[in-house]
């Protein structure tokens, strides 16, 4: 088999790197994932100095759900054209809602500070 083509002809070129191989002689798919933490756990782990209002050059932000201050990380829809933000205590069911209407919107996650 070619890397990059189908086992029939060869007729159907993807993308590949071309390089010749034998299944039956190949070495074993090892996943080699890094551990994550939870994202609750990372929520929690955030500094209590970062966790200060998101006041910059004046401005508030407001979570799009709940409409309160944001104390904490933003989740801002990158794409939107308006602005989409939610707070942490709102993210999870908000984002999944937005991704399932919107399936090519990513949320930029912004720590407090960085804005």
């Amino acid at each position: 088999m070619v890397c990059g083509r189908d086992a029939d002809n060869g007729a159907n070129v993807q993308s590949g790197c071309g390089t010749k191989f034998n299944w039956s002689q190949a070495p074993e798919y090892k996943a080699s994932v890094n551990e994550q933490p939870a994202f609750e756990q990372f929520i929690r782990d955030v500094p209590k100095q970062q966790r200060q209002n998101f006041q910059n050059n004046g401005i508030t932000y407001i979570c799009g759900n709940c409409d309160r201050d944001m104390d904490g990380i933003l989740f801002k829809c990158i794409y939107c054209p308006i602005d989409v933000t939610y707070c942490d205590r709102c993210e999870q069911a908000n984002t999944l809602e937005h991704h399932q209407l919107y399936p090519t919107h990513v949320f930029k996650l912004i720590m407090p500070g960085e804005i």
